[in-house]
């Protein structure tokens, strides 16, 4: 009704054009940070820490990496046996626990995307760090650390395990990883007669002859009429069971059950309860092992596993609270521009953990996120 009649062009009048809304520039988003890259993917599906240390061969490690020539040979670092690697297993709702102890603590390390393809080579899952390589029936690889003594010479697999595992074997992937019993817990170490009359020997244990070796140790399996029968279900039956119970000195982690990498839920649930049980006192510091452990089997020294692997690396890490310094930074560096060289970007990163045989960043039931000011993630490379 406001619009005037007009000519155009001599050509009589005609009805204004009918005005229409100005059209709208499409919204450009903006890239996210590497920062928020790296806590969107923690937030989703969690990370998988590895932890490298100069006391910890990193050196070594680092020269097989830098050594490696496509994506299907960049090494696992197999620190928990002949064919195991082990992470610690970071998510937003647990305290964020590194491994770190008095006499070794990771400065940094190697962050994976905790997505599908990477939990599928995941064989089981430890509220509690266990300490594989040198408490797995099948070999003891650190003869400092051997249950019975430094003199105990049991290099090999004693048949428990199959090494290398056949292809489709399961069980025999899941011991060598150590998801079965303790030896500590077999040979009633602690006097705890978790397994009424059964116990094993040494002899028994290094010869083969131990059945209590020959079963991973799920914490609920109702199908199972070994371990714990199914009857640790919840993390409160976890807690119940286990909690100030762990061994003690050089045997802390013999004793628990394993959840399986389908319980994950379960497994994050328990990880919180055993941090709030510290946090209120129930256990004190060096009593359990804080920091858990996830355990994945090496299929062989190459091949699409460490592809796989390799792709997934979400960034470098140091701890700025826990000792890094520029020489570790230098080493991630190299690191870094070799995965380079085979079309990959990966960050490094810089975060304030919680310390040793401690948690005081953390608040049960806040999800932790890792651009908070107390952790401030920085990428720095």
């Amino acid at each position: 009704p406001n619009c005037r009649m007009c000519d155009i062009a001599g050509g009589g009048p005609v009805a204004c054009p009918i005005p229409t809304d100005p059209v709208q520039a499409p919204e450009v988003l903006k890239p996210m940070s590497p920062e928020e890259v790296l806590n969107q993917k923690f937030a989703t599906s969690g990370l998988l820490f590895h932890g490298l240390s100069l006391r910890y061969d990193f050196d070594m490690y680092k020269d097989r990496f830098l050594a490696a020539r496509s994506l299907e040979e960049v090494p696992f670092h197999t620190d928990c046996g002949e064919h195991c690697t082990a992470f610690t297993y970071l998510h937003a709702d647990n305290a964020l626990v590194t491994f770190a102890f008095n006499a070794l603590v990771m400065q940094g390390g190697i962050l994976y995307e905790a997505n599908p393809s990477v939990w599928d080579d995941v064989q089981c899952l430890s509220v509690t760090d266990k300490t594989t390589l040198s408490r797995a029936c099948c070999a003891c690889g650190d003869s400092a650390q051997c249950p019975f003594g430094p003199n105990y010479e049991h290099r090999k697999d004693s048949g428990y395990c199959g090494l290398p595992c056949a292809a489709g074997d399961k069980k025999c992937r899941q011991l060598a990883v150590g998801c079965g019993v303790s030896v500590f817990d077999a040979t009633n170490f602690m006097g705890y007669n978790t397994w009424g009359p059964q116990t094993c020997s040494q002899e028994q244990i290094a010869s083969g002859q131990c059945d209590l070796c020959t079963q991973p140790m799920w914490c609920d399996d109702p199908s199972s009429s070994f371990g714990w029968e199914g009857v640790i279900r919840t993390p409160r039956d976890w807690i119940d069971e286990f909690l100030g119970r762990d061994g003690d000195k050089r045997a802390w982690g013999i004793r628990q059950c394993m959840w399986k990498p389908s319980q994950r839920d379960r497994f994050v649930a328990t990880v919180a309860e055993l941090h709030m049980a510290y946090q209120r006192g129930r256990i004190k510091a060096r009593q359990h092992n804080l920091w858990n452990e996830v355990s994945v089997y090496v299929e062989a020294a190459f091949g699409p596993q460490q592809e796989k692997f390799a792709t997934s690396i979400a960034g470098f890490v140091l701890f700025r609270n826990l000792g890094a310094n520029r020489d570790d930074l230098v080493r991630y560096h190299a690191m870094k521009q070799h995965l380079k060289s085979f079309g990959l970007e990966v960050p490094i990163f810089e975060i304030t953990v919680e310390g040793e045989d401690r948690i005081d960043l953390w608040k049960p039931g806040v999800p932790v996120n890792l651009l908070d000011r107390q952790y401030s993630l920085k990428a720095i490379a």
